[in-house]
């Protein structure tokens, strides 16, 4: 599947396949801000991840992200400018998820602006939705050696989205810190890396925010009606 998403005052021609395309530099991810709504009853996720970069762009700077093949980019920003960028869903090898198995990966082009270099120019924010729903099947074997299987699942019976999901916008090889808010059911709670900053519900949604300072290259999330108790030691949680 591949298709074009252009904004006004934005052209580009591209041809041939992804591995024809000139690469930014060493642009990584420094920082990822995300705003994620998971709706369990629909399988949904809505999205919204501002990301910063580092790294020293080329003349020509594209950066090539990875995201879930089920989840649509609805519009790129960097300030108040709406970049292009291009989409391509790729079969992965079998050999990594089983022959009996059809896997695809997105992969996602984005064109910035020639002020990269600047501060505003290396923050990019990217909304996107869509649906998360595999949900996990009993593995051949014992359950203590391989667990259940799935690539991502959004249901009544729980949320858990891994670096294999591809839930969020990433560049490959990325280490980066995290803001993490997101929006649940009432009563819902989310477990991720890093530490809980604020908790609650509103209505009938829940609001959880999470803060991950350490550099991590992928961020699992986990969510349900869990039930949270809380130790102290020496003033750590």
């Amino acid at each position: 599947m591949k298709h074009w998403v252009m904004a006004a005052g934005w052209s580009a021609l591209m041809l041939g396949g992804i591995g024809g395309f000139s690469h930014a530099g060493d642009l990584t991810i420094q920082h990822h801000e995300l705003v994620v709504e998971l709706d369990p009853s629909t399988h949904t996720l809505i999205g919204q991840d501002t990301i910063q970069l580092s790294g020293m762009p080329d003349d020509n700077p594209v950066i090539h992200m990875t995201l879930h093949p089920d989840l649509e980019i609805e519009e790129v920003w960097v300030g108040g400018t709406p970049l292009s960028f291009w989409e391509e869903a790729l079969h992965a090898s079998n050999g990594s998820h089983g022959s009996d198995e059809s896997y695809l990966t997105r992969t996602v082009e984005i064109h910035l602006p020639s002020n990269v270099d600047t501060p505003e120019a290396m923050r990019v924010r990217v909304s996107y939705r869509g649906e998360i729903n595999d949900p996990p099947r009993a593995a051949p074997g014992l359950r203590f050696v391989r667990p259940d299987k799935t690539r991502g699942h959004i249901g009544e019976e729980g949320v858990y989205l891994t670096s294999e999901t591809s839930w969020y916008p990433n560049i490959v090889g990325s280490l980066a810190t995290f803001h993490v808010s997101v929006t649940l059911p009432q009563d819902w709670r989310v477990v991720t890396h890093g530490q809980e900053t604020s908790y609650r519900n509103h209505g009938e949604i829940s609001i959880s925010e999470w803060v991950v300072q350490a550099k991590t290259e992928a961020l699992t999330l986990a969510a349900n009606r869990f039930m949270k108790q809380v130790r102290e030691w020496e003033g750590l949680e």
